[in-house]
Formats: C-alpha cells, sequence, structure tokens
C-alpha cells in the first residue's frame, strides 16, 4: 500500500524515488494515500539500466517463484548503478 515508499519518502526529501507494483488494487490503495506507484514486476520493472543508486525490496521477495529468481536477479543487475545498493527486507518461511 505504499507505506515504506512513503516513510522513505519523508526520510529522503529530495531523492527521486519510483515505487513498482503489479498489482492495481495496490497501486490504488497507495493512490488514496496520495503515494503514486507505477506499473512493472521485478523482472520487468521497465526503469532504464544503470539507472538506480538504491533498489529497497520491502515484503515482496516471498511471492517471487524460485523459477523466476534468476530472471529477477537479472533485472536488478540491469537497472542497478555500478556502485549502486540493493536493500532487502522480508520474511522467509522456515521451508
Amino acid at each position: 500500500m505504499g507505506h515504506k515508499f512513503q516513510h522513505l519518502s519523508d526520510a529522503f526529501p529530495y531523492a527521486k524515488m519510483t515505487g513498482i507494483e503489479p498489482s492495481v488494487h495496490m497501486r490504488d490503495k497507495a493512490l488514496e494515500r496520495g503515494i503514486k506507484l507505477e506499473y512493472g514486476t521485478l523482472d520487468t520493472t521497465g526503469l532504464p539500466s544503470a539507472s538506480q543508486d538504491v533498489i529497497c525490496l520491502f515484503q515482496m521477495w516471498h511471492h517471487i517463484a524460485p523459477s523466476q529468481y534468476r530472471r529477477c536477479i537479472d533485472e536488478l543487475k540491469r537497472i542497478i548503478r555500478p556502485d549502486g545498493k540493493i536493500i532487502l527486507l522480508d520474511t522467509f518461511a522456515p521451508e
């Protein structure tokens, strides 16, 4: 619903940020809170190559099927700048 995106926007008001969300429902919920998220998926973000200084992945990796890991990692590598950082925060099941 964009709340973590909102926290980042509040903490870094001068940073240019793009939020990506595949779910229409979740984008609409975020928009109700004044947060505009773009359509995209982790394996097809639509972002330009080497365009991101920092990528934050919050509570989403567990939704990725293991068969999609490589495509998602390849997309992250494509959009992150050479000296960029990736922050991954998730809850993983024991299996």
